[in-house]
């Protein structure tokens, strides 16, 4: 069944399973264990808080 989609995959991002939750999460005490398992660099905080925000999430910082 035809359902109007395209084959692209513009919009695909594939992160780590930490990162995703890291995305989603709105628990300080999830965002802090995730974080520290990381070590993320500024550039990938940077992606991390760009992620965050469309996902409608206030940013972290490590």
């Amino acid at each position: 069944k035809n359902r109007g989609g395209r084959d692209n995959y513009q919009n695909l991002i594939i992160v780590r399973e930490s990162v995703h939750i890291l995305i989603h999460a709105t628990s300080e005490s999830t965002i802090v264990k995730h974080l520290s398992e990381l070590s993320l660099n500024k550039r990938q905080l940077a992606k991390l808080n760009k992620l965050r925000k469309e996902a409608g999430n206030p940013p972290v910082s490590a």
